[in-house]
């Protein structure tokens, strides 16, 4: 048996067993509904809102850097469009990576290339270190690619980077159509760039007017409604 075909047993049987599920998005939500759960719940991620807003600097303190937080990954990460920021950023600024980069030697010459053409790339980062760097910097950008691979993603470092007062960037990704909190900014292929760009160079108020939204994507609230919905779903049983 291949591992999709064994995940989707696992899957199916898992739908047999439970009376509700719960998907971060509607792809996902989709998919658990075709192998056999009857009642499916949309949830967005969550993130240690708390913690990236504690390390959160003034305006007037940040750097000029462009931050990415994630996974190095040529099926996920659109490196020709990170070559092309790299060619059109202020000669001031700067593009931060960090992240560890776990496929194959293409993916790992992908990230060299983008260091050598002058990145930074810290590697994975500890939360509390991932903290302190988004909240020297100025924009977050999830530069994902649009395919089959991404199609469910919903990047919890957009609530990372919000908490950190950051400007968000983000390419078209489907889980991403109903997130509308200030700061957060949609762009395609080819306009994802100038976006940045602009960003970077456009007069800001200082960070610290974090959305009240994103205290629903906070852990502590997330886990507290969950405790709520599960007992109110032993209830009804």
């Amino acid at each position: 048996m291949s591992n999709r075909m064994a995940r989707r047993a696992t899957a199916t049987a898992l739908a047999q067993a439970a009376t509700l599920a719960f998907a971060s998005s509607p792809a996902i939500a989709a998919h658990l509904t075709q192998v056999g759960f009857l009642r499916v719940e949309t949830l967005t991620n969550v993130a240690d809102v708390e913690l990236f807003a504690s390390h959160a600097l003034p305006a007037q303190e940040r750097e000029e850097r462009v931050l990415f937080a994630g996974n190095l990954i040529r099926k996920k990460v659109d490196f020709l469009l990170l070559a092309e920021l790299l060619r059109s950023l202020p000669a001031n600024a700067c593009l931060v990576l960090a992240g560890p980069c776990t496929g194959d030697r293409t993916d790992r010459a992908a990230v060299s290339g983008l260091v050598h053409a002058g990145a930074i790339w810290l590697g994975a980062l500890a939360p509390s270190d991932l903290a302190d760097l988004a909240g020297r910097c100025r924009v977050g950008i999830v530069p994902y690619l649009v395919n089959d691979h991404t199609l469910g993603v919903n990047p919890l470092k957009i609530y990372e980077y919000l908490a950190a007062g950051l400007q968000v960037v983000t390419t078209e990704l489907p889980a991403l159509e109903s997130v509308t909190a200030p700061g957060i900014h949609t762009a395609s292929i080819e306009g994802f760039v100038g976006v940045v760009v602009g960003l970077m160079g456009a007069d800001r108020e200082g960070p610290g007017s974090h959305p009240a939204e994103l205290a629903a994507h906070s852990w502590p609230v997330r886990l507290e409604w969950l405790r709520a919905r599960v007992l109110q779903e032993i209830r009804e049983a």
